[in-house]
């Protein structure tokens, strides 16, 4: 994607630009600075322990997962 795609008419760079960290930033969130494992969260108290930020994650990629082996379209 060139540069001029990237950019909208108004100067301000598209959701695409910015893929994972504008999806945090939508949320007031801060993205992790090291990856999470989804496994850690089979535990209950593992999961009330962790910040916002790092239960997204793995939210995120078990839905972009679902969406992806999907067989209907999405928008």
């Amino acid at each position: 994607m060139s540069e001029a795609e990237v950019k909208k008419a108004d100067g301000k760079e598209t959701a695409e630009a910015h893929g994972l960290e504008y999806i945090y930033q939508t949320m007031n969130l801060a993205v992790p600075q090291q990856s999470v494992d989804l496994a850690q969260y089979k535990n209950t108290e593992t999961l009330a322990a962790s910040n916002a930020n790092e239960r997204m994650s793995p939210a995120l990629s078990v839905f972009i997962g679902s969406v992806l082996s999907s067989t209907q379209h999405v928008e």
